[in-house]
């Protein structure tokens, strides 16, 4: 069997040297039949593959390393054992062959095996108003002349491809609620199905493929706009692909050079606008393109009026004083002196007050989770 080196020889004195198989079979000292191989085959490299692989020792052991094989499948390929290892235990038991016979049947056996597919992944397609993708990134932009890192939240239609992109100051539950009610404000409607990661303010405990015990706050969330929440599995990024692609493609085109605001809210109503820009000038989004393939098929009713109070991180504490505060505005009357207040944390507002009165309200012009309070 010649080697890949010699082909060569032999094709360029044939090919580009116009010399005759006599003389390249004098000067290379090969066959005339070699020769012929190499120039009708126009192949590069020659294999020799035996057909049957005579096993005399090996033969009668096929079936007990066969089912060791088996067994080994089912576990992680991390804890499969080598074929080192494979042959001790059979000589262990009595074999009294070589390593190479095991080394070669565990070889084919293996490879037999990955011609099986096991797992297919096909390109995801949505119909309109399918699904919805969401996901968190870290941003850094300069705030009232000052450098900070911020939270984004991404959501991205799965059908058309428009993508969404708010930011706060932390990652709580609330504002993962407060991102699903601004983005479904911006779009128009609601999807049938939400993809997410295992986030904690979502997900409590991860079972067997897709079982999930989700948490009690964000299940009211999801069945009050009727969306059905689907986790993704650990470690498989692929299953929210647009988003996650969303996440790189929008701190190039948005967060570099770092932004500089002098309030998060400024900064959502310029990202808002960039979303709508980015979505008109980008071929792969399909916006521009069935607008209305897609606003058609979402949910018409936006349900997010009476949803708010589960959007609120309830603490409670205990009016100590009958005299209101100048700085922090509590009533003067008196009322709820020594009596167990309840202090409301939206997400742009603080609401204090006792059962369903409240007489303090602060408003901001941003997120209240943020370092000001």
């Amino acid at each position: 069997m010649i080697g890949v080196e010699k082909i060569g020889e032999i094709r360029r004195a044939y090919f580009e040297q116009h010399r005759s198989i006599k003389e390249i079979v004098r000067t290379l000292s090969v066959s005339r039949a070699t020769v012929r191989k190499v120039v009708r085959g126009h192949q590069t490299e020659f294999k020799y593959e035996r057909g049957v692989q005579p096993s005399p020792k090996l033969g009668a052991w096929v079936e007990v390393l066969t089912e060791i094989l088996e067994q080994e499948a089912k576990l992680p390929k991390r804890e499969r054992r080598s074929t080192q290892r494979l042959f001790e235990e059979l000589r262990g038991r009595g074999y009294n062959g070589a390593h190479d016979s095991v080394h070669r049947f565990v070889k084919a056996w293996r490879n037999e095996r990955v011609r099986v597919a096991v797992h297919a992944y096909v390109p995801m397609s949505f119909a309109p108003g399918e699904a919805y993708q969401f996901d968190w990134s870290h941003e850094t932009i300069t705030l009232a002349g000052l450098p900070l890192t911020i939270k984004a939240a991404h959501m991205k239609l799965s059908h058309s491809r428009m993508p969404f992109v708010r930011v706060y100051f932390r990652e709580t539950q609330e504002l993962v609620f407060d991102a699903h009610d601004k983005a479904f404000r911006f779009y128009g409607g609601v999807c049938r199905r939400g993809i997410y990661d295992n986030m904690k303010t979502a997900v409590e405990a991860i079972f067997v493929g897709k079982a999930r015990r989700y948490n009690l706050r964000f299940l009211q969330m999801c069945s009050h706009h009727l969306i059905e929440p689907v986790a993704c599995t650990p470690a498989s990024g692929w299953e929210k692909g647009q988003v996650e692609n969303q996440v790189g493609n929008l701190r190039d085109q948005m967060f570099r050079p770092k932004p500089r605001v002098k309030s998060l809210a400024e900064l959502n109503a310029w990202l808002e606008d960039q979303c709508i820009a980015y979505a008109q000038g980008h071929r792969m989004v399909r916006w521009r393109q069935r607008p209305e393939d897609e606003r058609q098929r979402l949910s018409a009713t936006i349900r997010v009026a009476k949803f708010l109070l589960l959007c609120n991180d309830r603490v409670q504490h205990t009016a100590s004083s009958r005299r209101a505060d100048r700085k922090t505005g509590f009533p003067r009357s008196g009322q709820l002196a020594l009596r167990r207040l309840e202090v409301l944390r939206h997400t742009c507002r603080l609401c204090i007050g006792c059962s369903d009165r409240y007489e303090v309200r602060a408003d901001s012009g941003c997120c209240v989770c943020g370092p000001r309070f």
